[in-house]
């Protein structure tokens, strides 16, 4: 590095967007952004990174007792009977 690059004052450029969460739920997942530097010598982060979505997923079961329950006693073309009940 030059006396004159080391005298130019950092200057960075806008964060960018979070990333999408990859998921929906359960964790594991991370939301990046970057920004740049725009003049100088930057010892500032460039990158950040965060957890998302960490909520439980949903747990869906199928059920015979729920779907005569919601709807009475008939049975789809498959003549077999079901439901989907999801629980938090």
């Amino acid at each position: 590095m030059t006396e004159t690059e080391s005298s130019v004052p950092c200057s960075l450029g806008d964060w960018s967007t979070w990333t999408e969460c990859p998921q929906e739920c359960l964790g594991g997942s991370f939301q990046e952004r970057t920004r740049v530097i725009l003049n100088g010598s930057c010892s500032d982060p460039l990158y950040e990174r965060r957890p998302c979505n960490s909520t439980q997923c949903k747990v869906c079961t199928i059920t015979y007792d729920t779907y005569v329950e919601l709807i009475g006693d008939y049975p789809p073309a498959d003549g077999k009977f079901y439901a989907i009940v999801c629980h938090s």
